[in-house]
């Protein structure tokens, strides 16, 4: 130290005090304005949210998802509200991309069941290409071409398109037989099946009866003998056996016994497992007066199955055939495969005083094969071509027909009732007849007709050419880009309407409880965290128990618990700054607790509370597409109305709810569920990373930062 001062000392000596003169003696210097503007607190949050382009490209694609729900479903023409089924699950078809094959129009098809009676015809010869078949309701025309192939394939279920095979009796216990009544299919007045509402084949209990005299009555039954699962009967174990009974249609259900595996004196033959015995003169008996039901059973003293084959029963009298089952309907009974397997279980027989069941088990099919095709449609040649429409609106014919010529020219006769072509750019096609049978008179203003005819579809419908659909067509025939987008504004409409909620509740119940403090806060804390803890399963159960899924039940779900988050966002804030100076002041002079808290402290800390509130939008549409997803939230055909203002209603059309409209149909028609998947992905994505580099950009902490 002390060196130091003897080199500083030493300086100062040296320096002539000469050398020094002042400046600016004479001038008087004033503080100069900064060159640079100050950068306010919105501005430099800004700049900061400006530098990431992640987010600046986020925010665009963002904004962009919000303008298109709002412009696609107010100016696009296309349909997104009547019913068009001629147009249902069309695939996406795109200019430019359907030259190299992507987006074309086409759709293919795996393992579906031929009709053999829409054979495939060449389109160039116009002759049935041998082996060919199409699925009903295809014409050959649209398919594209070599693009067919039929195949067999296994099949176990009891359609009528799962042909052969064999059929299972299987016991429900150990020595309790299996047991089914022989049924036929039910046929109408003209002699095709009559079909459930699911369009499988019904059935009805076979009665045998009314037959005189029959000079043969021959009953088969063929067991399968290639089948493991007849190991126990074809090596005699376990008592295995199958018989045939017939049921008296009396009061007492008389049983009686016509054939027994193991009783030789029970069947006149047996043949490579076919039993044939003649029933004709039975003694036990007697057709010309009475009726019966037949069972088929098996039965062992283990749990066993037995497999069939075939039973058939038939009877003529002097080569006078009775019955109409069979090829040549010349059978009683003529069941094998579908038919067979459709036979129904016993379970109305009852014995002892107990009344124990007397059959027990099922009826399985095994061993089947269904003829299948696997092919590729032109689906917008085949929407937007000609239509057959039977009992078309005579009104609506009318209107169709005017401006129109036949084919050769001359004018349309509107009376006109018989078979006439139209010319081409008319919507009608062919008229084949008026209807007269179901014609409506009306007192004072005529008849009323319905036609069949032929529509030339892309006319009837209004395009000028085969229309584009980007994203294809919905299961109702609606444009899926309009569809899309009127979804997305749905999903966006309400995940904005239950954010302010969730926000305005948070924002007071977070205010009271951190203001307060103390023992409110303590009960106000453990409030919120008893709701928070509530499963969310639970809550979705009392609401649905309560209210039918819809806006109401969806909206009251998302608001239950979507609060808690912001209210402790708020309560931190409180805590922050109601302690400051100036809200002491604030008191100090009289202020009241309202104007504390909305006033002085609110203010403060409502930029965090908002920014770190935004990802809440995200949230709640995410929520509501996994209600509507799964079938608690909004659907089809339901409306909302936000506030009570009409121009804010909302349709039951979401991004959930197109994604469960397509969840069934994904082998199919994919389009219906991956453009509304990638449209609220994309949504998801940038939402998020908006709300991210919004919280970022408003942080006090980072004020300043790069």
């Amino acid at each position: 130290m002390a060196d130091k001062e003897k080199n500083i000392k030493k300086t100062d000596e040296s320096i002539d005090k000469s050398s020094f003169e002042f400046v600016q003696k004479e001038n008087k210097i004033y503080d100069k304005k900064f060159q640079t503007k100050p950068i306010g607190y919105f501005k430099d949050a800004m700049i900061r949210f400006a530098k990431n382009k992640t987010n600046v490209v986020a925010t665009t694609i963002l904004g962009t998802l919000i303008l298109l729900s709002i412009l696609v479903p107010t100016f696009s023409t296309k349909n997104a509200e009547a019913l068009e089924p001629q147009l249902s699950q069309l695939p996406p078809r795109m200019p430019f991309l359907e030259n190299f094959g992507i987006a074309d129009g086409t759709s293919d098809f795996e393992d579906i069941p031929v009709a053999y009676n829409n054979p495939y015809i060449n389109p160039e010869t116009n002759e049935h290409i041998d082996g060919l078949y199409l699925p009903a309701g295809e014409y050959y025309e649209y398919i594209e071409e070599g693009s067919l192939v039929n195949y067999w394939q296994g099949c176990t279920d009891r359609e009528k398109t799962c042909e052969g095979g064999s059929v299972q009796l299987t016991q429900g216990m150990a020595g309790k037989p299996v047991g089914v009544y022989a049924t036929k299919p039910i046929l109408d007045e003209n002699g095709d099946y009559v079909l459930s509402e699911e369009g499988r084949v019904l059935f009805e209990n076979n009665i045998v009866g009314n037959l005189f005299n029959p000079t043969e009555l021959k009953l088969e039954l063929k067991i399968d003998l290639n089948t493991s699962f007849n190991k126990d009967f074809i090596e005699g174990n376990y008592d295995a056996t199958f018989k045939v009974q017939f049921q008296y249609q009396n009061d007492d259900k008389t049983m009686v016994l016509v054939l027994d595996s193991t009783d030789e004196t029970t069947y006149d033959s047996y043949v490579d497992g076919l039993y044939t015995v003649d029933l004709a003169n039975h003694p036990e008996l007697t057709f010309a007066t009475s009726k019966y039901k037949v069972i088929l059973q098996y039965e062992s003293n283990t749990k066993d199955s037995g497999v069939l084959e075939y039973l058939r029963l038939s009877a003529h009298t002097n080569n006078s055939y009775y019955g109409d089952q069979g090829p040549d309907e010349d059978y009683l009974i003529y069941a094998d495969g579908f038919e067979l397997s459709s036979f129904n279980l016993v379970t109305d027989l009852f014995e002892g005083e107990d009344r124990d069941i007397v059959y027990t088990g099922n009826i399985l099919r095994i061993g089947g094969q269904r003829l299948n095709a696997s092919y590729t449609v032109d689906s917008y040649a085949k929407a937007f071509g000609p239509v057959d429409v039977e009992g078309f609106s005579g009104v609506e014919y009318l209107e169709l027909i005017q401006g129109c010529t036949y084919a050769d020219g001359s004018p349309v006769d509107p009376d006109g009732a018989t078979y006439a072509e139209f010319n081409d750019g008319c919507p009608v096609n062919i008229i084949y007849q008026r209807n007269t049978d179901d014609a409506v008179v009306v007192p004072g203003k005529g008849t009323f007709y319905t036609y069949d005819i032929q529509l030339n579809y892309r006319v009837y419908a209004g395009y000028d050419e085969i229309p584009y659909f980007l994203f294809g067509t919905s299961s109702a025939g609606y444009d899926m880009v309009k569809l899309i987008w009127i979804g997305l504004r749905t999903s966006l409409l309400i995940g904005l309407f239950v954010s302010f909620i969730n926000i305005a509740i948070g924002v007071v119940y977070g205010a009271i409880s951190g203001y307060y403090g103390g023992q409110v806060d303590i009960i106000m804390q453990r409030f919120a965290e008893i709701i928070g803890r509530i499963p969310w399963l639970v809550t979705l159960s009392i609401f649905m128990a309560y209210f039918e899924a819809g806006f109401t039940s969806l909206i009251l779900i998302l608001i239950v618990s979507g609060w808690i988050g912001v209210a402790s966002i708020t309560r931190t804030q409180f805590y922050r700054y109601k302690g400051r100076e100036y809200v002491l002041a604030s008191r100090t002079l009289g202020a009241k607790d309202g104007r504390l808290i909305f006033r002085h402290i609110l203010p403060n800390g409502i930029g965090t509370i908002i920014t770190s509130s935004i990802l809440l939008i995200p949230t709640v549409i995410f929520s509501e597409a996994t209600l509507s997803y799964l079938g608690f939230g909004i659907g089809h055909g339901q409306s909302f109305s936000l506030f009570g203002i009409d121009k804010l209603t909302l349709s039951g059309v979401s991004i959930g709810v197109l994604l469960n409209d397509g969840r069934n149909k994904l082998r199919n028609y994919p389009h219906l569920t991956i453009f509304p998947a990638i449209i609220i992905s994309i949504l998801m994505i940038t939402f998020n990373m908006f709300g991210n580099a919004l919280r970022d950009a408003f942080n006090p902490a980072l004020r300043g930062s790069e």
